[in-house]
């Protein structure tokens, strides 16, 4: 039965196939009721066909139509057809390109007339925007089609795919790739990304596929000499992403594990079953030797892992495991995710004030790059000069860089970093590396081991017990040709832990006179070596420190109007930002904190709501928009009366206890993390020292009242407040904090998860609490 919707049925392809059989079913009803059996096994398979009741029009998974939208149209191959969850029917494309939507056609790929392009996006179009059906052609039915048969009809090529970015696959055969797209819808999408964005993958899947069928041509033929020559071709060819070491002979292994990506169909796995079973005798390495000269090696997959056997990094390999098999998983980075990039809309519609208040707004955000620092020009110099000199040289040193948040300390050295390469392109500083370990993104201080690990093997992934070891033997080891290696280490005080190995690693070894290592820590606090490292560690960072001071009002205003100075002057005339708002919002940023980022989004918010004003008057002079102080401060406002301060001052006086005490001890320890059982008695000790007298009862203190429970004439002194667990429990519900979970309650970890700034900024505003902090 048909759906209808909108004018178009939905059928199932079992109804449409059904109809013309109708007569033979009811002379027949033995072999209709097997077909109705066999319908049933195949009920889940049938796929939904759209057809337009006005003329019957038909369109079908796998078909290639025109798609109008807005005055247009574009080629798309529909993907699938099924019913929807917000509309009655769905249905998802992938597009096609042609040659005027892309932006760059390198040199060596020519596009043709009427040749269309596949690219690996999906989307979703309603049933108005399907258009009449067109034939997509692969490059050799295209040549041989007969023109005058087909003149006036929409027929296309297909042969490349790409991204509309620079990215192309090499030549297909369109009809192949049809073949996999009816064998595996969903995965189709995947499929079009491996073959743009890894180019040689098709040639690889086609080579893999015509070795495993000459295998078996020559098993059949010539058993007893194909069995050597095919183990060895599989021995050399290194099939999965992992490499295994080992003193002993890897022939059997290797013959197996080449069987399991080779053979797919069962025929395969029956012919690979008796091979094992006739092979009894290894033949020996010297035969083996010969086997391999005389069968030619076909892999076609030359990854990074492929090193001659006397390399630098396969003798490190050694040091680890000499007599055991190391497993190195070979580098798996995922493809690039694509959102369903909807077809851009033609220039021009944005009127200018809108485009003015885009690129304003664009500009202002954290996330732009500028061309100077304004500000930071000595810290520049400082950690440019430390760089230079340890580069030419050619030797390791660290460099401790300090500062709080939102001070531009990441923003300067990554600065530096490309200010000194582009002058290794010009011959002023000699050629290095450079890698960025973030310790907020590891899952634990030991991963920046296996980091730092598959940076130098160029995608090898070891364990991270056996990468410092390899690293170990790797930094003594004398190297002429290596290059200086720079390692930023970024929010160190997450690394910081109660074992500093990975500290005392990273800071011992650009100690070594042979290692060319380079690190530059980059943490929150001034006094972090001192208070947290041991001896052995603070000792080995040197004497380079670099101080990231807060910003003053006059840098902030220079940073602000640095960024609107890179507007263009047709959105420099229509929005404005008057220098009053600047000065205003940068003596309040700077009378708190010095942070540029808290500044540059004061100001970004306040051109919001002046964009919001200027919309709603809908001047039709057409005067350019200005940015006041009064924007600036509502935009204050709203930052300083958000819901969470707002929550944050109705919390109970134990709570904002709580906070200031998880506070205290992240300064004193220096640690992010803290036990709740250090906070227990950071707040037991705070409230004896400064305990004030209840406004409520004047004859009992504060700690009486939040510690002490009378007994009769007895007074019990607790260790914790009144429901400590309650308190606990309702921050970690709100979100303002998270807890480990661990059995030990006191040896539970804790961790602050909002800004640290918002809770000071709130807490200061309570006197009773204030002076906690």
């Amino acid at each position: 039965m048909a759906l209808e919707y909108k004018g178009w049925e939905l059928v199932f392809s079992s109804e449409i196939e059904d109809k013309p059989n109708s007569s033979s079913q009811s002379s027949h009803p033995r072999r209709t009721n097997r077909r109705t059996k066999s319908g049933s096994a195949r009920a889940s398979s049938d796929s939904l066909i759209l057809r337009r009741k006005a003329d019957q029009f038909q369109v079908k998974t796998g078909d290639t139509i025109f798609v109008t939208a807005e005055g247009g149209s574009n080629i798309a191959l529909i993907k699938d057809i099924r019913f929807g969850i917000n509309d009655f029917v769905e249905i998802f494309v992938i597009w096609f390109s042609q040659r005027d939507e892309i932006k760059a056609i390198p040199e060596n790929i020519k596009i043709i007339d009427r040749e269309v392009l596949l690219i690996p996006y999906q989307d979703e179009i309603e049933l108005e925007q399907i258009g009449e059906h067109v034939q997509v052609l692969s490059e050799m039915d295209y040549e041989k089609r007969d023109k005058s048969q087909h003149e006036g009809k929409q027929i296309f090529m297909c042969r490349r795919a790409t991204n509309e970015q620079g990215k192309f696959s090499e030549i297909f055969d369109y009809n192949e790739l049809m073949q996999q797209f009816i064998e595996n819808t969903d995965h189709f999408q995947d499929t079009l990304k491996k073959i743009v964005f890894n180019p040689g993958s098709l040639k690889k899947q086609e080579k893999e596929s015509q070795q495993g069928i000459g295998g078996r041509g020559r098993a059949r033929g010539k058993p007893k000499v194909s069995e050597k020559n095919e183990e060895q071709t599989k021995t050399h060819a290194p099939a999965k992403a992992t490499v295994e070491e080992s003193e002993s002979s890897t022939s059997s292994s290797g013959g197996e594990s080449g069987s399991e990506d080779y053979e797919d169909s069962e025929d395969e796995k029956v012919s690979s079953r008796n091979r094992k079973r006739r092979r009894v005798i290894t033949p020996s390495p010297r035969k083996q030797k010969v086997a391999s000269s005389l069968t030619p090696n076909k892999s076609s997959s030359p990854t990074k892992l492929t090193r001659s056997v006397d390399s630098e990094i396969e003798s490190i390999y050694s040091v680890v495991t000499p007599r055991k098999k190391i497993r190195v998983m070979q580098d798996q980075s995922r493809l690039p995710s694509f959102t369903s990039p909807s077809k851009r809309p033609p220039e021009g519609t944005l009127d200018p004030t809108s485009e003015a208040f885009r690129e304003v707004k664009e500009k202002l955000h954290t996330s732009q790059r500028l061309n100077a620092l304004p500000g930071r020009e000595d810290e520049f110099s400082m950690i440019y000069a430390s760089l230079e000199s340890a580069i030419n040289e050619g030797t390791g040193c660290c460099i401790y860089v300090s500062g709080v948040p939102g001070m531009g300390k990441t923003a300067t050295i990554k600065d530096v970093i490309q200010q000194m390469t582009n002058l290794t392109e010009e011959g002023y500083v000699k050629p290095f590396n450079f890698l960025e370990i973030n310790g907020l993104k590891l899952l634990s201080p030991t991963v920046a081991y296996s980091m730092l690990w598959e940076y130098i093997t160029g995608g090898d992934r070891v364990v991270d017990s056996n990468a410092a070891i390899l690293l170990e033997e790797y930094f003594m080891r004398r190297d002429d040709k290596r290059k200086p290696l720079v390692v930023m280490m970024d929010e160190l005080d997450q690394i910081a832990q109660k074992k500093q190995n990975v500290m005392y690693n990273f800071f011992n070894w650009p100690t070594y006179a042979t290692s060319k290592l380079i690190v530059i820590a980059v943490a929150n606090t001034m006094d972090l070596p001192e208070r947290v490292l041991a001896n052995k560690i603070s000792s080995r960072m040197g004497l380079r420190r670099i101080q990231f001071k807060g910003y003053t009002y006059q840098q902030l205003g220079a940073i602000i109007q640095h960024r609107l100075d890179m507007l263009t002057k047709t959105s420099r005339h229509k929005v404005e930002i008057s220098a009053d708002a600047i000065g205003f919002a940068s003596r309040k940023v700077a009378s708190v904190s010095g942070d540029a980022r808290r500044a540059l989004t004061i100001c970004r918010r306040a051109v919001e709501l002046a964009e919001r004003q200027y919309l709603e008057n809908n001047d039709p002079k057409g005067d350019a928009c200005q940015v006041l102080i009064s924007h600036i401060s509502q935009a204050i406002g709203e930052s300083v009366n958000s819901p969470l301060a707002k929550y944050l001052n109705t919390l109970p006086f134990a709570a904002k206890l709580f906070l200031a005490a998880l506070l205290r001890r992240t300064r004193r320890s220096g640690f992010a993390e803290n036990s709740v059982g250090d906070i227990i008695d950071e707040m037991k000790n705070s409230m004896a020292m400064f305990t004030t007298s209840n406004p409520f009862v004047t004859d009992s203190s504060m700690f009486d009242l939040l510690y002490t429970d009378k007994i009769g004439d007895k007074v019990q002194v607790n260790i914790r407040v009144h429901n400590f667990e309650f308190v606990l429990n309702s921050l970690v519900e709100a979100g303002i904090i998270t807890q480990q979970n661990f059995s030990s309650e006191r040896r539970r970890m804790v961790l602050l998860n909002i800004s640290e700034e918002e809770v000071v900024s709130v807490l200061k505003k309570d006197h009773e609490v204030l002076q906690f902090l």
